[in-house]
């Protein structure tokens, strides 16, 4: 006989599926009253990426350059990050906004329920992970958090296995 791990059990997989039913009327409203997809973090990756493909990387750092191509009214937002991100952020330049800020959301989860299921394999992880308040948080804001969190889960599934990899990542 084997024993079910106490994290994988029905009352935890209710809880989790109440979470995310009440995460997807939340992101509902956000949709209908506030056009989801206007996720402030990502405007400005979005900026940075059609900078660089215009040639002026270097403007993703200067605040009114970015301003100036953000797709609805923000605050003022930042490029924080180091010059290799950009390469990264190029591909969603090729875009729009509406469909580079979905491409961004489906590859960022891709990745981050590709860790949690290489570090937790059981069924019910992968409805916790969805279901983390963090993970609604940076899904509707369109912050980085997912990339972090994908670049750190598969570091930590590959330590053993491939730690150079792991270490890169």
């Amino acid at each position: 006989m084997t024993m079910q791990p106490v994290f994988d059990c029905a009352a935890v997989r209710w809880c989790c599926a109440g979470l995310l039913g009440l995460y997807s009327g939340i992101i509902g409203i956000l949709w209908i009253r506030v056009a989801f997809l206007h996720q402030v973090d990502f405007t400005t990756l979005w900026a940075a990426g059609q900078l660089t493909l215009e040639g002026k990387a270097a403007a993703a750092y200067d605040w009114s350059a970015v301003k100036a191509l953000q797709p609805f009214p923000v605050g003022e937002q930042a490029f924080y990050y180091p010059p290799f991100f950009l390469l990264a952020l190029v591909p969603l330049g090729l875009l729009s906004y509406t469909p580079a800020a979905a491409l961004w959301l489906a590859v960022t989860t891709a990745g981050y329920l590709a860790a949690v299921r290489a570090i937790l394999p059981g069924p019910t992880a992968l409805l916790a992970a969805l279901a983390a308040p963090a993970f609604l948080i940076d899904f509707a804001w369109g912050q980085n958090g997912l990339v972090a969190a994908t670049l750190l889960g598969g570091g930590l599934a590959l330590l053993d296995r491939r730690p150079l990899v792991a270490g890169i990542l």
